[in-house]
């Protein structure tokens, strides 16, 4: 029954509400001041099941969902993700051994899903390029840079066109602090021009949503307030200075000396976050912040904690993980990359209106040494992998859900002649590089893969000739190939098809696999199933059992099949192999 209360008792209720809505607002604010973690909110670690008897320190993303992993000399090992597409229980297995040593040097993954491995400070290998192969699992070598000398802790990153900027480091005197592109197409280098003059050692680079390379430079042991942009399109450096005031993120390291002279000053990571900012992280333990074209600095990590040569990743949720670990002595040489114990914290940019903080993350394990030991890697299930310079592994799992600002759309799927793929659609590339650690070591991971679902199995894909490597791409139309995984191209089922770019999933898109038929097929005990490997050997057979909107694979060969027959559903047929001829 309704009842109807007198204005007067009705005014008092809503002032009653009015007033404990606001005391509510007063204890909801308090309680973020209170207990910062309940509101940023933190992860948890979990140990890869399987571990090895290896120091791993560099780990890749490879373009079929596996991580490629160095060891120490010219070890390399693989980590495969489980059935589910998850790595905690997956599978680490050694890989064929490169030719030298390239600890911290320079890698990027190529647009053909090679693999770039270069130089190294601490390898045998600093004058040395390889390419590894995912899909032969081999090495083979590119070209000895002799005429620039070695690269050491050398900065690389996929350009535009496919080409590599690298910053080496280790180059001859009349190189010095000088860039260069290599081009994958035919193992060469080449120079750019107007480099800043006091090199770019010890720094880290981002990549803007303008395919612009954004960097601070180290200036040497004091550190620097000098920022520079590389623009592809051009192949030049400029002044990135442009306004407001960049602060110095580097420790003070002048008269730091050891018998290889005075150390140069040390930065963390470097990111580009989602709001389109890129922000740097300093050995000091400050932060820098570019927002088109103006600097500023954001929250500062607690203490006397820094980031010299030290890791991070973007997380799914829109927060950065960072290994941090306790400056030291910054005029002591033995403190050059910070001392231990390891910690770790998330970064949240959108905290204190806009000014950031920083919630301390728990630790995987005790970890007493620097988090210079240490490698971070987004990876395609939504968490990252952690390598500390030993044979076990660690995955975060990070809490909150993925961004949707960041989610790929798939716009179509297309079969090419060889039995592959051709997905087209929206950011493919993610809104950031993924994980970065800066001259130490690169693990970009602004790419597609491709993954295939039914029920509880997961497969990937392996993607290559992407057409952009760019960042926050928007609406722009991006394309990647995707060789199919055997398991689905070669027995007919039903799968969810999906595009990941950095952790990120777009929504399924349903995809069947396709229905063989060979003409020249033959079975004496009449095995017809439509597979691979038993294939219908009529074109009747396949459209009488493919699905609407599915797809018949025919295998090209000379034999003809004289059929007549009527298709009324819709259907794609494919030829694999070479050209097939369907009708007069």
């Amino acid at each position: 029954m309704k009842r109807n209360l007198p204005n007067r008792s009705l005014r008092e209720m809503v002032n009653r509400a009015s007033r404990l809505l606001t005391i509510s607002r007063i204890l909801l604010a308090l309680s973020a001041l209170w207990l910062p973690e309940k509101t940023f909110g933190v992860g948890h670690w979990t140990s890869v099941a399987t571990n090895v008897a290896d120091n791993l320190g560099l780990i890749m993303l490879l373009s079929d969902g596996t991580v490629l992993a160095e060891g120490s000399n010219s070890n390399w090992w693989k980590l495969t993700p489980d059935s589910t597409g998850h790595y905690v229980n997956g599978a680490l297995t050694p890989r064929q051994s490169s030719n030298w040593g390239h600890q911290t040097g320079s890698s990027a993954v190529l647009t053909n899903g090679n693999v770039y491995v270069a130089g190294g400070e601490n390898g045998n290998g600093s004058s040395k390029v390889e390419i590894y192969n995912p899909v032969t699992g081999l090495w083979s070598v590119a070209i000895n840079p002799t005429y620039f000398g070695s690269i050491q802790d050398g900065n690389a990153m996929v350009m535009p066109d496919g080409r590599v900027l690298v910053e080496p480091q280790g180059e001859s005197e009349e190189y010095s602090g000088d860039t260069f592109l290599f081009n994958p197409g035919n193992n060469t280098f080449s120079q750019t021009t107007n480099a800043p003059l006091m090199g770019l050692g010890e720094a880290s680079w981002v990549k803007l949503p303008n395919d612009n390379v954004l960097v601070i430079d180290s200036g040497g042991c004091g550190g620097s307030t000098n920022a520079y942009m590389y623009i592809p399109s051009a192949e030049i450096w400029t002044n990135a200075v442009t306004g407001g005031t960049l602060p110095n993120i580097w420790p003070n390291m002048c008269g730091t000396c050891n018998s290889n002279g005075c150390i140069v000053s040390e930065e963390g990571p470097a990111f580009l976050l989602p709001n389109g900012n890129a922000i740097f992280f300093g050995g000091a333990g400050l932060t820098a912040v570019y927002s088109n074209g103006i600097w500023s600095q954001s929250a500062s990590l607690p203490g006397t904690l820094g980031q010299k040569d030290a890791p991070g990743a973007m997380l799914v949720n829109g927060r950065v993980l960072l290994a941090v670990s306790p400056q030291g002595d910054n005029s002591s040489a033995s403190d050059a990359n910070g001392i231990g114990p390891t910690s770790f914290y998330e970064y949240t940019y959108t905290a204190n209106n806009g000014a950031g903080a920083f919630t301390n993350a728990p630790n995987p394990a005790s970890l007493s040494g620097a988090a210079a030991a240490c490698n971070l890697l987004d990876l395609p299930d939504g968490t990252v992998l952690l390598s500390v310079q030993t044979g076990q592994l660690y995955v975060y799992q990070p809490d909150g859900s993925p961004l949707a600002a960041g989610q790929p759309t798939i716009y179509s799927v297309q079969w090419n002649a060889n039995g592959s793929l051709h997905l087209t659609g929206t950011l493919f590339n993610g809104i950031s590089q993924g994980a970065a650690f800066g001259d130490d070591a690169q693990m970009d991971s602004n790419w597609p893969l491709v993954r295939f679902t039914s029920g509880s199995t997961v497969l990937y894909g392996y993607t290559y000739n992407w057409s952009s490597t760019s960042v926050q791409t928007g609406g722009r139309i991006v394309t990647t190939e995707v060789t199919v995984p055997p398991a689905v191209l070669n027995f007919p089922g039903q799968w969810s098809l999906q595009v990941v770019a950095n952790g990120i999933a777009s929504a399924g898109v349903t995809f069947y696999s396709p229905v063989w038929v060979n003409f020249s097929y033959y079975s004496a005990q009449g095995y017809y199933f439509g597979f691979s490997n038993y294939p219908y050997s009529t074109l009747a057979d396949g459209v009488a059992n493919v699905r609407s909107g599915g797809t018949i694979a025919i295998e090209s060969s000379s034999t003809v099949s004289d059929e007549a027959l009527t298709i009324t559903n819709a259907m794609n047929i494919i030829s694999v192999g070479g050209p097939s001829t369907v009708g007069n």
